[in-house]
């Protein structure tokens, strides 16, 4: 894929998912500043029971996995918008 169609088809892939952010859900629930990782579990899961913006991925996928904490998929997410 062509460098600029790649980038077009990112940001793209980036409005529509602001375009299913519950943002009622997140004005009333930010992430701890300096959030440890227990507090970082606990926000990501309550997250995906509420919002469909974005995948559990990256970093907090990986401490998921230490911990042995499944990732909801994005079907399983409620109250999407």
């Amino acid at each position: 894929m062509h460098a600029a169609a790649h980038k077009a088809s990112l940001e793209f892939q980036e409005a529509d998912a602001m375009s299913r952010i519950n943002r009622a859900w997140h004005e009333s629930h930010r992430m701890p500043s300096n959030a440890g990782d227990d507090e970082r579990i606990a926000w990501h899961l309550d997250h995906a029971r509420h919002c469909g913006c974005r995948r559990i991925e990256g970093g907090v996928a990986a401490l998921f996995k230490t911990r042995g904490i499944a990732i909801p998929d994005r079907e399983e997410r409620q109250d999407r918008p």
